[in-house]
Parts: structure tokens; C-alpha cells; sequence
């Protein structure tokens, strides 16, 4: 029996037609696709189309440095074993572990270099300089196409706090007039026309690129810079904090708080937030006069320190866990505060109160994170010291709360502070946490909301164990993961609440 030519999409050819007639036989007329090692084969009708697959594309990621200091990208099909070599990184870059850009399965490569004019003006006796934010997509961390470019500002009003910042905001699909359509953004602080630094939101549609949303905020005001979180599909809320440095600029709030429903293209004020606006009212208070120098470095100092971050209990409400200084007396301290979100209205509220700190370093270092989980969000934090130095050689503590209002212990982290990174949720049931322990970098896992941990991967082996130097902090190297897909296809940044950035799962 001669065999009949198998046809292609040029037509029909006779030549190494073989090669994909088992497809045709073991495909039969219900199935329209079959992967074989390598390729992809896809079927309509009596045409085979047959694409390339790449051999060595992971699904997680992690970069760190070797034990002799070089930088790499290493990565694992399912995040189980032992981590592979996918090769160096971008020159100077970062993995972005919270955006999956375009649905494409995608990850964000970002890096500094540096302006071609670093002074752009003088301010309160120092210097404003400024940087370039290159973004790029990549599929593995280090081939990357670079498609923005983002100017940001700093200064060195408080040189240990200043710093260029980039808050990417988590891309998601929300509703728009019933078609489902793709967002991201990111905060920057740039300067603006006249010389002033301003707050500013740069939107992705996927398709047309960034452009600028229409960000609220005060004239003549000394902007420090913003973070953004997500509350529900398109639902963006923004904390932006302000500077002070007397006559001529304006006297601006420590913190302004904007919402925004259409994905950034458009803020809104929201009440002012009653989980902490007693506190900030004591910083609001103090003189903006350029003659009390002590009162505005008290303010910029407080400003410095403000934090807030949210995870969701549903679209309707989210946790808000606050880093809050206030004035007691002539001395600045700080609280962190829990309350909850009202996601319709913006309003902010609550009264819980986790700790009380002498200083604001002990605030900030107490609330290290915040994960939503289908039974609700694990509360991370920090042992408590008077010492600083008490806290990292530590295990930081895991609390669930489910209202917003109390906490219930659920365990600790595996290892001390200094040796553990960040924990991410890989699913609805399973968190992960990157450490160094005996000698390599792994990643632990929990199925019980962190009750208990295992191991689950080796990421390196000759890798730079934590230095000295690294003792008051999370781990240099190795620090987080990037789960960038599940086999080929694209993963929300949240799988343990995808319903958070994606309008086209449910969720109440």
C-alpha cells in the first residue's frame, strides 16, 4: 500500500512525510493537538502544522551569585529537584517576580543606568539627581527586549533613605463594558514642570504601550515617591508620601491615599484613613517653616518610614497592614496597625494595634509581609528587641487572620531571618520560601499555611553563602522565586488568589 503525501501548509509533500503520520493515526478525528519532545503538533483537518518548542524554557526562576561573585539566572521546570544553570543575567537587572506580562508568560527585567543629566536641580541644600529605569520582557530571565524607559528622580535630603524607585503594580485583566482587557503600571517619581517632583503612574494596556494616568496630588509639594497595591480587577489604591522644606513649597499631608477603578488611567481621593490618621496627624501638625529646620527633618524622617501593604479576604475587603510614626512629645516613634479596606467606598479603617515601637527601625522591621490564602492572610512578622541585632538570627512568626481585626498563630518560618527569603504562595494550598541551609540554597515548602516545612528544591549549590555583612537582613542571594508559567502558559501573579488581578475568574 503506497502511502499518500502528508499535507503542509504550503501544500502537499511527499518528503518525510513519515515523520508525522503517526500523528494522523494516533491523533483520530477528536484530538487536535499532541506534543512530542520538542515540538508541537497541531491539527485541522487533514493539515499538520508542526512548531518548535524551546528545550530549555523553565517555569521558575531565581537569581543570586556563585560563590565567586558572578551573577546568575538559574531555573526549574516545576520547581522540584535540583534548579539548572539558564545562564547570566541582563547587566545590572532584577527579576520582577510579580508581573506576567501580555498573558504571554512573561516576566520583567528591570535596571538602572545611569541619565544623561544625573543633577537636575537643587533642593533644601542638596542635590536632585536623576536615572533611567530600563524595562524589558523576557521569557527566561536574560534574553530580554528591552520596550520601556523611565526616568526617576532621587535626592539626599535623608541619604540613608533616599533611593530611585520603581513600584510596578501587578498586571491582571479587569472589566472593560464587558470585554475582559489586560493592565499593569508602575509608580515613579519624576520631576515636573517648574522643578518640582511629582508623583506619577504609568499605565500598560498590553497593546499601546505606557502612558501617563491622571495621578492626583499637591502643587508645588515635594513628592518622595508611591506604592501601589490592587484591591480587585482594575481597582488600584496608592500611597504617595511627601517631603517638606519650607517656603516656597507647599505644606503637603506626610501621606496621600488615591484610588483609582479604571486601572490607573484615573485617581480619586478616598476618605482619610481612621487606621491611622491619628498618628499621622501629629506629623501633618508640625511647622513647615524653613526656620525650624528640626521640625521638617522630623517630618521628612516620618515620612521616610511610612509603609502600607494589603492582601485580600475577597473583592470586597482587603487587610491593611500599616508601618504608622507619630509624635510623642518631641520624639518620633512608630505602630503597626492593622485594619481592613472597604474596596467600593476606599475607606480604611480599624484600630488593632500589633506593636508599639521606641523607634521606627523597630516598626518596619517587625511587619515583614503579608500573603492572601483561601482561608485568609498569614500576618508575617519579626521577633520583637529592644536590639536590632536580636531580631534577624531569629525565625520570623506566621498569624492568619480572617477579619482584619484579630490574629490566630498558625507557626514560624523554617530558618532565622538571616538565612530565609521571601515566601511566596505557589497555590491555593502550598507556600514556598527560598533558604540557605547546609551549605546551598533551597526552597522549602508548606501545605499548612506555614505550620510546618519541607524541602522541595535545591536552587544552588556553589552559591555565596550570607555574608557578615548580611546579618541584619533577608537573604542577598537567592532571595525570592519568579514563577513565570505552568509548562507554557502563563500564571496569575497570585495563584493562591488569582481572582485578585483577573476579572474572568470568579470570586465573591
Amino acid at each position: 500500500m503506497s502511502q499518500q503525501p502528508t499535507k503542509y501548509p504550503n501544500g502537499f509533500d511527499p518528503g518525510g512525510s513519515g515523520a508525522v503520520e503517526h500523528l494522523r493515526r494516533s491523533l483520530g478525528p477528536a484530538w487536535q493537538r499532541k506534543r512530542t519532545p520538542g515540538a508541537v503538533a497541531v491539527r485541522n483537518g487533514d493539515l499538520f502544522t508542526v512548531f518548535k518548542v524551546e528545550q530549555d524554557l523553565a517555569a521558575v526562576y531565581s537569581l543570586g551569585r556563585t560563590a565567586a561573585g558572578v551573577w546568575q539566572v538559574r531555573g526549574a521546570t516545576n520547581a522540584e529537584g535540583l534548579f539548572g544553570l539558564v545562564g547570566a543575567p541582563w547587566d545590572g537587572v532584577s527579576i520582577d517576580p510579580n508581573t506576567r506580562h501580555y498573558g504571554r508568560a512573561l516576566m520583567q527585567s528591570l535596571r538602572l543606568v545611569a541619565s544623561s543629566t544625573p543633577v537636575i536641580s537643587d533642593f533644601n541644600g542638596g542635590q536632585w539627581t536623576q536615572a533611567v529605569f530600563q524595562q524589558a520582557r523576557s521569557r527566561r530571565g536574560i534574553d530580554v527586549t528591552p520596550y520601556y524607559e523611565a526616568n526617576s528622580i532621587t535626592n539626599n535630603i535623608l541619604t540613608a533613605r533616599g533611593a530611585y524607585v520603581l513600584i510596578q503594580a501587578q498586571s491582571g485583566y479587569r472589566d472593560a463594558g464587558g470585554t475582559p482587557k489586560f493592565y499593569s503600571g508602575a509608580c515613579v517619581t519624576q520631576m515636573g514642570a517648574g522643578g518640582n517632583p511629582v508623583m506619577v503612574f504609568l499605565r500598560d494596556d498590553g497593546e499601546s504601550g505606557f502612558a501617563l494616568g491622571a495621578t492626583l496630588g499637591f502643587a508645588g509639594a515635594v513628592a518622595y515617591y508611591g506604592s501601589v497595591t490592587t484591591l480587585a480587577p482594575g481597582v488600584l489604591m496608592k500611597f504617595d508620601r511627601y517631603f517638606r522644606a519650607g517656603a516656597p513649597y507647599s505644606a503637603a499631608a506626610v501621606l496621600v491615599v488615591t484610588k483609582s477603578t479604571d486601572a490607573g488611567a484615573t485617581w480619586a481621593a478616598v476618605p482619610t484613613p481612621t487606621l491611622f490618621g491619628a498618628e499621622l496627624a501629629t506629623i501633618n501638625s508640625l511647622p513647615n517653616d524653613s526656620g525650624n529646620p528640626s521640625a521638617i527633618d522630623a517630618f521628612n524622617e516620618a515620612a521616610s518610614w511610612v509603609r502600607v501593604v494589603t492582601a485580600p479576604l475577597s473583592r470586597a475587603t482587603s487587610v491593611v497592614l500599616a508601618v504608622v510614626p507619630y509624635m510623642d512629645g518631641g520624639t518620633l516613634r512608630a505602630r503597626v496597625k492593622m485594619g481592613v479596606v472597604d474596596v467600593a467606598t476606599g475607606a480604611i479603617t480599624g484600630s488593632t494595634v500589633l506593636l508599639d515601637a521606641t523607634t521606627p527601625l523597630l516598626a518596619d522591621t517587625y511587619l515583614k509581609d503579608a500573603i492572601a490564602m483561601p482561608a485568609g492572610v498569614l500576618v508575617l512578622t519579626r521577633p520583637t528587641a529592644p536590639d536590632i541585632s536580636a531580631i534577624w538570627p531569629q525565625p520570623a512568626r506566621v498569624r492568619l487572620t480572617t477579619d482584619g481585626v484579630t490574629l490566630t498563630d498558625v507557626g514560624n518560618l523554617p530558618l532565622a531571618e538571616n538565612h530565609t527569603g521571601t515566601v511566596r504562595a505557589l497555590s491555593p494550598r502550598r507556600l514556598v520560601v527560598p533558604v540557605y541551609e547546609e551549605g546551598a540554597h533551597r526552597l522549602l515548602q508548606s501545605i499548612d499555611q506555614g505550620a510546618s516545612w519541607t524541602r522541595r528544591a535545591v536552587i544552588a549549590t556553589d552559591s555565596r553563602p550570607p555574608q557578615p555583612t548580611d546579618q541584619f537582613q533577608n537573604l542577598a542571594d537567592f532571595s525570592d522565586v519568579v514563577f513565570a508559567r505552568s509548562g507554557d502558559q502563563p500564571i496569575n501573579p497570585y495563584p493562591a488568589t488569582p481572582w485578585l488581578t483577573d476579572i474572568r475568574i470568579e470570586h465573591a
